[in-house]
């Protein structure tokens, strides 16, 4: 679930500045993507210099380096995956197209295929129509932002929209483009966000924006994006993430109404959920977690990591739990490790007595062929489970789920107009 994020300036005052503000978007979106940073910006020249580490957006910003990127345009990208080498941290380049991108381009070669294959097409077409027609053609679920050496932008949304993506202005001389619009925030914008709608591309030079579009199938959004997935402060196709999950608080605290002392999110995407949980019932809230990293565990590489991740995550506060009932929320059950571990060290360290678990999505039994990370499904704990014996392996006195409907109307999509083939196995385009 990568983050991507393009800036293209327009005036050539902004030559020591494009590249600083790329990583300040970037740090903008580092809940999407902590294991590597990548930047690559046309310089005046026509050359395109990069920046890339193997590390999370904040620790890579470094002025020094970001002052030899010196170019009124560019690109970057935060990543879930360490590579092996530092030229396939994104952007990747292939032929003079420098590429990022989010999800998976279900085509031969993957991503650098499709910037390929976009090398070719911008010799015979305008940028914007060559990248509609060649995303027409390319199966998957995908946003992208690609720099060219002269210092066109071209970046677009896959025919379904499974990927979010967005633009929007930065005073009078500047466009923004990413993946969420809380990096639009960071650097300061104050217009509102416009929507890349889905099969729709845009180019991007010193002088114009020029939009095209390509024959557009079912429309399928991935509903994780609003479960967990996007940052509180952005929207989606113009839908605020924040009114998403204040409605799943509230339709866990119709569905389940338990009686218990004190409400607890699970930092950081639940807490919105445990607000308007405890609103709706009158149960106190309280903060029960103490986060020592804000690092995803569920997102890190390998078991040892995200073992150790969930002791970074989630230590319980023994002073807001002892010998109370409690109610705890969470964003998504996935292997169910962070789960087990801590109401475990809740039971024997805190001394709670009843732990009534709710969950602000369906159950995972799938995995995502569009880049969600998602293990294999051996390892998801709901697959082959019923909620008692799910409560019975994560040490809880109870589970509850929302359906797929109930998340359908908490968004305010229809569910025919979402992906959810993580929730259900069945994914866009299997009907045709």
């Amino acid at each position: 679930m990568p983050g991507i994020f393009g800036l293209r300036a327009y005036y050539q005052d902004w030559v020591d500045s494009t590249s600083r503000f790329i990583g300040y978007g970037l740090i903008g979106l580092q809940h999407r993507g902590q294991e590597s940073f990548g930047i690559a910006v046309s310089s005046m020249d026509g050359r395109v210099r990069t920046y890339k580490e193997n590390t999370v957006a904040y620790e890579a910003f470094d002025e020094k380096r970001l002052k030899m990127l010196r170019g009124c345009a560019g690109i970057g990208a935060v990543t879930t995956v360490k590579e092996r080498f530092l030229r396939e941290i994104q952007p990747i380049s292939e032929g003079g197209v420098w590429l990022v991108h989010d999800g998976r381009f279900l085509s031969e070669g993957g991503a650098r295929g499709f910037a390929r294959n976009l090398r070719r097409a911008l010799m015979k077409a305008d940028p914007e129509q060559a990248a509609a027609e060649l995303v027409e053609r390319t199966p998957g679920g995908y946003t992208f932002c690609a720099l060219v050496k002269d210092g066109t932008i071209i970046f677009g949304r896959d025919p379904r929209g499974v990927k979010p993506l967005s633009h929007v202005g930065l005073g009078f001389d500047n466009g923004l483009i990413s993946s969420e619009t809380c990096a639009f925030n960071v650097v300061g914008s104050k217009y509102p966000p416009q929507f890349v709608e889905p099969g729709e591309c845009f180019s991007v030079t010193q002088y114009s924006k020029i939009g095209a579009k390509c024959k557009t199938k079912k429309r399928s959004t991935c509903s994780f994006e609003y479960v967990y997935l996007a940052n509180l402060l952005s929207k989606i196709d113009g839908i605020p993430i924040s009114l998403v999950r204040r409605r799943i608080g509230e339709r866990l605290a119709k569905k389940f109404p338990h009686k218990a002392d004190v409400v607890l999110g699970v930092p950081e995407t639940a807490r919105a959920f445990a607000m308007a949980y405890s609103n709706q019932t009158g149960i106190p809230i309280a903060e029960g977690f103490s986060k020592i990293v804000g690092e995803r565990s569920a997102i890190r590489p390998t078991q040892i990591d995200r073992e150790i991740g969930v002791q970074l995550k989630l230590n319980p506060i023994k002073e807001a739990m002892s010998r109370k009932n409690v109610v705890v929320i969470d964003d998504s059950v996935v292997r169910g490790t962070t789960t087990r571990k801590t109401f475990r060290y809740m039971r024997d360290y805190c001394g709670v007595k009843d732990i009534h678990l709710l969950v602000g999505s369906p159950k995972i039994v799938a995995e995502c062929p569009y880049g969600t990370e998602v293990p294999s499904e051996d390892e998801l704990i709901a697959r082959n489970l019923d909620e008692e014996e799910i409560s019975q392996a994560v040490n809880a006195d109870s589970v509850g789920f929302l359906t797929t409907r109930d998340l359908a109307e908490c968004i305010g999509i229809p569910m025919s107009e979402l992906c959810m083939g993580c929730f259900t196995g069945r994914y866009p385009g299997d009907e045709e």
